[in-house]
């Protein structure tokens, strides 16, 4: 087997194995609409932390340990409310074992935006999770219409395969 060979198998059964333990699109865990029939919406001027979700995961339950997953809400505040999201992780007994923040302190516009960040999972045991969104400074009024948590979009076999290849090939192998 020549060289060029053995590039281009170690790639592809890499790219397998990452394509075979994840989907290419983003993935949703967790997603809520907090727009009631009559049009209300989640609106709160009290309290530091106005609402946490249930328990949710990947759907193998496996680890969510060493994964980012990316919090968006769809939120504002007439009066600026600085709001945060975390999400609270869990271990298989449902006992929490740490927190990983999405954003903290970002004040909220005036008109809904789409508001989001990425949390680090770093946590050993996590195999749960639960968003909480904060009112962070306990002032002013935070206003949801959505909320979901997902994977983001994982890059595709044929492109790692290629760039796997080509860094290969920048090291010495033909």
């Amino acid at each position: 087997m020549t060289r060029t060979a053995s590039v281009t198998i170690i790639a592809a059964l890499f790219a397998s194995a990452l394509t075979m333990s994840a989907l290419a699109q983003p993935q949703v865990l967790f997603e809520r609409d907090f727009i009631a029939a009559d049009g209300a919406i989640l609106s709160a001027d009290d309290g530091y932390t106005p609402w946490v979700s249930g328990f949710f995961g990947l759907p193998d339950g496996a680890p969510l340990t060493g994964l980012t997953l990316t919090v968006e809400a769809s939120a504002s505040s007439p009066d600026g409310c600085p709001a945060g999201a975390i999400l609270l992780l869990y271990d298989a007994r449902r006992e929490k074992v740490g927190t990983a923040q999405a954003w903290w302190d970002r004040t909220l516009p005036e008109d809904f935006a789409t508001i989001s960040g990425d949390a680090v999972i770093e946590t050993e045991g996590a195999t749960l999770a639960r968003l909480a969104l904060y009112r962070s400074s306990h002032e002013g009024t935070l206003q949801v219409r959505t909320a979901q948590v997902f994977l983001p979009e994982l890059v595709a076999s044929e492109e790692l395969v290629a760039e796997l290849e080509a860094e290969l090939v920048a090291q010495g192998w033909e």
